[in-house]
């Protein structure tokens, strides 16, 4: 099994916190402004940076990332 980095981790943190930062300047509630602090969190808790999983994980935080899995599947739209 290949495993990342040791900072990858505090990389991907830093990407959630900056989000944060812009989400409340753009004015977003607090449902939306948790689901980007845990964008890369997974069900399984194998993600990053915090590893939390589950039933730790906020509704829309376990919405998106059904929607990232099912946007694998779906044909790329053709390029002009």
């Amino acid at each position: 099994m290949l495993r990342a980095p040791a900072e990858v981790p505090a990389i991907l943190a830093a990407r959630c916190e900056v989000a944060v930062v812009l989400g409340r300047r753009l004015g977003l509630g607090a449902a939306a402004l948790r689901a980007l602090e845990e964008a890369y969190e997974r069900h399984d808790g194998k993600g990053q940076p915090r590893g939390h999983g589950g039933g730790r994980l906020s509704a829309p935080t376990r919405i998106l990332a059904v929607a990232e899995q099912v946007a694998m599947f779906l044909p790329l739209p053709a390029a002009n």
